[in-house]
């Protein structure tokens, strides 16, 4: 409520953040940046579309400002970049900026991210198809580099389904065992990804994004697709650091 006669005080953090509808990314994100937009929809409770794709690291104040007024937060950007802020991750300057009180998962989130930045921890789960890794090349791909927006949707899906996994949100019907008869397409191309059998639930891994959709109850179809996607890009991916090793040769 504003009296009569006072100086009205500059809105609340809480209260600016609710302005904003889309991001701006680095071209070709990475799994840090992806987070970091994943837990800015999660405070927004909104999904925030992709604004534009940036071609270098830096940004003038100026127009961060200018996208700031029209709704627009530039992910590791300019000033907004991590190392900047004296942050591990683009996550953890969300997660500082916006000052709200991170639940358990996203306080784990962040973790992940930063240990990600400083070792590369998520990425050494190539066999297991882990989704950070394919990240990393997939965008050399002309398909998936010509259609950025996609990519950042379908990898922030995987982000929001491990978070919701973690806090619970679980259909109790589902047994983790049922996986096996419900999708052999899918687990016969895990197997041949990894021929040691050692299959694990790693963090962001396609094989633990179909156990979370399935433990929260996402449509069987719904799931093939989506974790195919992975799977395919993976492959995708696979063939074509064989190709270029072979052509090197």
């Amino acid at each position: 409520m504003i009296v009569a006669g006072q100086e009205q005080s500059p809105p609340a953090e809480t209260d600016q953040v609710n302005s904003y509808t889309g991001v701006v990314l680095i071209s070709h994100p990475g799994f840090d940046e992806i987070t970091a937009k994943v837990l800015l929809e999660r405070f927004l409770n909104t999904e925030l579309g992709v604004h534009s794709f940036a071609d270098s690291l830096a940004m003038p104040d100026a127009k961060i400002d200018a996208l700031e007024t029209v709704g627009v937060f530039a992910i590791d950007l300019g000033a907004n970049q991590y190392k900047k802020r004296s942050c591990r991750s683009a996550t953890e300057v969300v997660a500082k900026e916006f000052g709200v009180e991170l639940t358990e998962s996203e306080a784990e989130l962040v973790e992940l991210a930063s240990r990600d930045n400083e070792s590369g921890l998520l990425n050494k789960y190539v066999d297991d198809m882990s989704i950070p890794w394919i990240l990393r090349k997939v965008y050399e791909i002309d398909a998936y580099g010509a259609d950025q927006s996609n990519v950042v949707e379908m990898a922030s899906h995987v982000v929001h389904t491990w978070l919701r996994y973690k806090e619970r949100e679980r259909d109790h019907l589902r047994d983790t065992a049922d996986l096996f008869t419900e999708f052999p397409d899918l687990v016969e191309k895990f197997n041949a990804a990894k021929p040691s059998g050692d299959q694990q639930f790693h963090h962001f891994t396609a094989l633990r994004y179909m156990r979370d959709m399935w433990h929260l109850g996402v449509p069987s179809e719904e799931i093939r697709e989506r974790v195919g996607y992975w799977i395919q890009a993976w492959k995708n991916v696979k063939d074509a650091i064989a190709e270029g090793e072979r052509q090197f040769a």
